[in-house]
């Protein structure tokens, strides 16, 4: 059984990876959206 340190040191590994992966995901998501306004404003010109 770890100890209540080596618990929280997990639990911010964990915090870390997962704020990590937000900020990516929401940079691709805002440059997948670029894109889909840029292919739609393509195509209706």
């Amino acid at each position: 059984m770890p100890s209540a340190a080596e618990l929280r040191h997990i639990q911010w590994n964990y915090y870390f990876a997962f704020a990590a992966l937000r900020s990516v995901w929401s940079i691709y998501s805002i440059n997948f959206l670029d894109f889909t306004i840029l292919l739609c404003c393509t195509i209706m010109k």
